[in-house]
């Protein structure tokens, strides 16, 4: 839930086979949304900065 607004970048479903299928289903029927929402994530992960020089930094910064 990092990266992903429901309705908005992506879609939160519960874990189980049918609330899966039925969005997977869903994407299939509503393409132009999934492509726009997929745009939108593309375009939160871009201003989020995540790049691996700062991950790398976060996970060996010493706090002392």
């Amino acid at each position: 839930l990092e990266f992903v607004r429901h309705d908005d970048t992506g879609w939160v479903e519960a874990p189980d086979a049918q609330a899966l299928a039925a969005r997977l289903d869903w994407i299939a029927v509503n393409a132009r949304k999934s492509a726009d929402a997929g745009r939108r994530a593309r375009d939160a992960y871009a201003a989020a900065g995540i790049t691996w020089d700062r991950v790398v930094e976060t996970l060996t910064r010493s706090d002392d």
